[in-house]
């Protein structure tokens, strides 16, 4: 009966962990950041990416740091779909995460600074669509005060998407330019997904109890 449980254990373990799914462009990363995002440029800095058969997003990191002797950044993460024909957003946030600010004293102004840290954000396991590009990206645009600062960038190594950011001014509903300062480049980010299979995972448990069950009523 203890072995059987055991095998029924490892089993929801594997189950669980085979539909976790991760996009990481950090692991050759050097420390790198690019700039400015806040007041003295863009205000909407992102990460495209395409959601794989793990659909659920449940957190997304990216690295920053604020100018030396400036206030902190101020910042949203936010989540849309990307429409990949017109190299836009479309529709409105599938998410915004509370307006956050970066830490310590921040990062003199030297390239790579290797001084940006990661800001993470929970998005509550909101389901995605399979195939779809979407953008994950920085706004500064609800900031209560002026500062800039900088983002991690890896350099080009993701095939599923690309960095883009609104020059100065511009409108962050058509004006997006893709690929900088590298074409293909992707900032230094993180993202976790999980796939939901609620079903196929009761009727496996309730099979799996079931057996357990009769094997104990034979075995008594």
């Amino acid at each position: 009966m203890k072995k059987l449980l055991s095998v029924y254990l490892v089993f929801v373990f594997s189950l669980l962990s085979s539909h976790a799914a991760t996009i990481d462009t950090t692991p050759t990363w050097g420390g790198q950041d690019i700039g400015f995002i806040g007041t003295k440029g863009s205000k909407y800095v992102g990460q495209i990416f395409t959601v794989s058969s793990s659909t659920r997003i449940d957190q997304i990191t990216f690295y920053l740091a604020h100018e030396a002797g400036s206030n902190p950044l101020q910042f949203n993460i936010q989540l849309r779909m990307w429409d990949i024909s017109s190299n836009t957003p479309v529709g409105g946030d599938i998410f915004i995460s509370p307006l956050q600010q970066t830490l310590g004293t921040g990062a003199a102004p030297i390239h790579p600074g290797f001084s940006v840290e990661p800001y993470t954000v929970n998005t509550g396991g909101i389901e995605l669509l399979s195939g779809q590009s979407y953008i994950a990206f920085l706004s500064t645009i609800n900031a209560t005060f002026e500062s800039s600062g900088w983002v991690g960038y890896a350099g080009d190594v993701y095939n599923g998407g690309q960095s883009a950011f609104v020059q100065q001014g511009a409108s962050p509903s058509v004006s997006w330019t893709t690929g900088f300062p590298d074409p293909g480049g992707d900032l230094a980010v993180k993202m976790s997904f999980n796939i939901p299979e609620p079903s196929a995972y009761l009727l496996t448990s309730i099979g799996v109890l079931s057996l357990m069950r009769r094997t104990r009523r034979f075995l008594s």
